[in-house]
């Protein structure tokens, strides 16, 4: 007698054969599908954030080139005209091609206070308290799944890969003793991921040292907007933007006045959508009425804002060996008094990087602002290109150093970059013979970051690591979202 299965293991079943029956679709890129993502898109009207999914695009693809290029030079974020220092990749704002990555990432950060927090603002403005209670609810718990769960799978993935292949792994110390040690790691690793009160990076991926401050941010965004809730929007917007410039200038957490910043843009663009904007005071109202009836004048304060924000975004590194006085003094390419306007906390967190995150936080908010209302840049970033790397951004800035430590290092040992292989190097990349490629390609041919070598490498590894992207959305980033909702209810159902 047959005995009949269970409706949790039917559930089970049919969701197994609905993922194996998508394999071969995920596995396809979206180029050579005869409906991609954009396709099915293309007649509906783009969101009024669109520009800020192309933007987010953009600054993965700035993250995964200074990575591409750390690998061949470091030095291209310090300051143009050191005595080594003479390639245009270090020329100002050219230098973001090349060493732009940690700008991206306060960007990332501005983009994620004007968006997450956009639902809960528009509740506000509703007057609808009682929703915004509900969703502020939900916000909280699903952001963490949102966050957490692709950083946690994108590690295991790396873990898994690396074991499968046997290839040299790309975190310090190799391989554990055997799989299942490197399995328990993986677990202690995802707990330390959960501590909000560490700056972590896994040790299997490196870069999620920013989803750690995302959900911070997002935490403190969320609960600066209970304590405001109740207020005016008037109020929100000006105590919002006051506790934006005291992070940033009686702190050192720029990171998080990025956050506040964003939501505060994200607010006023809501009031200008739905023409509460004129019922309010705001203290730069004088100037916006006057920019807004003179279209020249305004024409050339947002470009020079633009161009404001991208000179701010290529703050150079000083040299960390020398001291700040003798390495501003050497820094002749750039103005002097930018550095001595610094707040003095952030040379305590160190002239390499630290003086950088004051300045970046004035640079993103300019380039967001500038971008918004410039027509061509706007349009620029709701482009297909920009918007195809909007959607698979979170998966590009989680597998890119993947492709980059294997793919990429066999690329730059075959061009002459041989500190990558030899005899001293570890399997696979002791099997390729160094400057095999460098009579086509050499590698100390031209500035630096411009050898051909390099230029082959991008060339290549790029497509790898749009196509790694493209299965990591499918595998991890998406399901994330599902996840996330089914956590809020499975949270509803023990009230």
């Amino acid at each position: 007698m047959s005995q009949s299965t269970s409706p949790t293991m039917d559930r089970l079943s049919l969701l197994l054969t609905s993922h194996l029956s998508q394999l071969p679709h995920a596995l396809v890129p979206e180029f050579f599908q005869s409906s991609p993502a954009s396709a099915t898109t293309g007649h509906k009207r783009r969101s009024d954030t669109a520009w800020l999914d192309g933007l987010r695009g953009v600054a993965a693809l700035m993250v995964v080139l200074q990575h591409e290029q750390a690998m061949v030079y470091m030095g291209h974020a310090f300051c143009y005209h050191w005595p080594e220092q003479t390639s245009p990749a270090s020329w100002p704002i050219l230098r973001l091609a090349f060493s732009g990555g940690s700008f991206a990432v306060v960007v990332f950060f501005v983009i994620s206070g004007y968006v997450v927090p956009r639902r809960l603002l528009r509740l506000l403005q509703e007057h609808r308290q009682a929703e915004f209670i509900e969703a502020l609810n939900s916000a909280v718990i699903r952001r963490h799944g949102r966050l957490l769960m692709p950083a946690m799978l994108s590690a295991l993935l790396i873990l898994l890969f690396y074991w499968i292949t046997g290839i040299d792994p790309n975190w310090s110390g190799g391989f554990a003793n055997n799989f299942f040690a490197e399995l328990w790691g993986w677990v202690k690793d995802c707990f330390q991921v959960l501590n909000y009160f560490t700056a972590f990076a896994s040790y299997y991926n490196r870069v999620t040292w920013t989803i750690i401050i995302e959900l911070k941010g997002s935490m403190m965004v969320f609960g600066w907007l209970f304590a405001i809730h109740s207020l005016r929007a008037q109020w929100r917007i000006l105590l919002t933007l006051g506790l934006s410039v005291a992070l940033v200038l009686f702190s050192s957490y720029a990171f998080y006045a990025a956050f506040f910043i964003g939501m505060m843009m994200s607010e006023i663009d809501l009031l200008h959508d739905s023409g509460e904007i004129d019922k309010i005071w705001l203290p730069w109202d004088p100037l916006s009425k006057y920019l807004r009836t003179r279209r020249l004048a305004r024409t050339i304060v947002l470009h020079t804002t633009l161009l404001v924000a991208l000179l701010l975004a290529s703050f150079p590194v000083l040299k960390w060996d020398l001291p700040p006085e003798v390495a501003v003094a050497r820094c002749s390419s750039w103005p002097s008094f930018l550095f001595n306007m610094t707040p003095p906390q952030y040379w305590d967190k160190g002239a390499t990087s630290g003086i950088r995150d004051f300045w970046y936080f004035w640079a993103a908010w300019l380039l967001a602002i500038s971008i918004k209302e410039l027509r061509w840049a706007k349009e620029l970033f709701e482009s297909s290109f920009p918007q195809y790397l909007g959607r698979h951004s979170f998966s590009l800035y989680l597998t890119h150093l993947v492709v980059g430590s294997t793919f990429s290092r066999t690329i730059l040992i075959l061009c002459g970059f041989g500190y990558h292989g030899g005899a001293k190097a570890k399997w696979p990349f002791n099997k390729f013979p160094v400057g095999a490629w460098s009579g086509l390609f050499p590698a100390i041919w031209g500035p630096v970051g411009w050898q051909p070598g390099v230029v082959l490498d991008l060339a290549l590894s790029l497509p790898l690591m749009f196509w790694v992207a493209e299965i990591g959305t499918k595998v991890f980033d998406r399901p994330s979202v599902r996840m996330s909702a089914w956590m809020w209810e499975k949270w509803k159902s023990m009230r």
